[in-house]
Parts: structure tokens; C-alpha cells; sequence
């Protein structure tokens, strides 16, 4: 089902709504205002450097995940992994497991020769996992939002 995500889930249940968080704390803190906010409107200026801050934060996430989940992934894999069902591709691969967050991807080397798709779960340390949720729920709704707004 497109859209779907661990995230979005009704057995899910968060204390906070992730998608307006972020944005409620920023226009609620002073001290989050000024990183943001000047004459009652977001600086693209502000907002690309802390945009530039998130990109360096994923790649430090990926090279956490890539190492602590068992045997590493080769990059196409690592890098083709998705949080949310699309129209286009209908697997997403992180999920919740008993608590643990885990990485799905299916290996298929030898697919043509055993017509058998091997499918791999690579659990993360707790550490790690609970970094990915909270970014996936709190910090890439913000992210969006933010990039919105830059376009306009």
C-alpha cells in the first residue's frame, strides 16, 4: 500500500504528532526563533545551514547502520533502503520488530538460477534504531517542511 510506514501505523502510538513538532518548538522557543527566525520569517540563510547540518547527520547515520547491522550491505542495497511504500515500489525496508528497528532487503545473485528470493533482516543496535525513529519522526518532517518553504 502506497504510503505506508511503520511511522504512519495505527498500532503506532506516539506521545507527540511528529509532523508539526519541530516547527511548534521553533516558533514556541526563543532560543530555537533565533537559529530560524528573524522579523517574524524563516532566513533561507539559517535554514540552509541547518539543512547542511541534516545531510551530514544522515551520512553519519548511514555509516552507523551500514556497520552495526551484521554484514555490511553493498552500497546499492544501503543506499536503495526506504522508511515509506511508494506508488512506484511497494516495499518499504525499515520496520519495527519486537522493538528493535530492522533493515529488510532481498538478495537476489542467485535468483535466476533458484528462482528463490532470499530475504535478509539486519537488526540495528537499540542506540542506532532509536536514532532512525526519532529522525524519521521527528527531524524529516521538519526537513520537508523547511524545503517547502525554501521553494516558495
Amino acid at each position: 500500500m502506497a504510503g505506508w510506514s511503520f511511522l504512519f501505523d495505527s498500532q503506532t502510538t506516539w506521545p507527540v504528532v511528529g509532523t508539526q513538532w519541530l516547527i511548534k518548538c521553533v516558533h514556541a522557543e526563543p532560543g530555537l526563533q533565533s537559529q530560524f527566525i528573524q522579523t517574524n520569517s524563516f532566513q533561507p540563510s539559517k535554514v540552509n545551514a541547518y539543512l547542511k547540518q541534516v545531510v551530514g547527520f544522515k551520512e553519519k547515520l548511514a555509516v552507523l547502520m551500514h556497520i552495526t547491522s551484521g554484514q555490511p550491505a553493498r552500497a546499492p542495497k544501503l543506499l536503495s533502503i526506504q522508511h515509506v511504500n511508494t506508488e512506484t515500489n511497494q516495499h518499504c525496508n525499515i520496520f519495527i520488530e519486537n522493538g528493535l528497528v530492522t533493515l529488510v532487503t532481498a538478495y537476489h545473485k542467485s535468483f535466476y538460477v533458484t528462482n528463490d528470493l532470499k530475504i535478509i533482516n539486519q537488526y540495528v543496535p537499540c542506540e542506532v534504531g532509536e536514532l532512525v525513529v526519532y529522525y524519521l519522526w521527528l527531524v524529516q518532517p521538519f526537513v520537508d517542511q523547511l524545503e517547502v518553504w525554501l521553494k516558495k
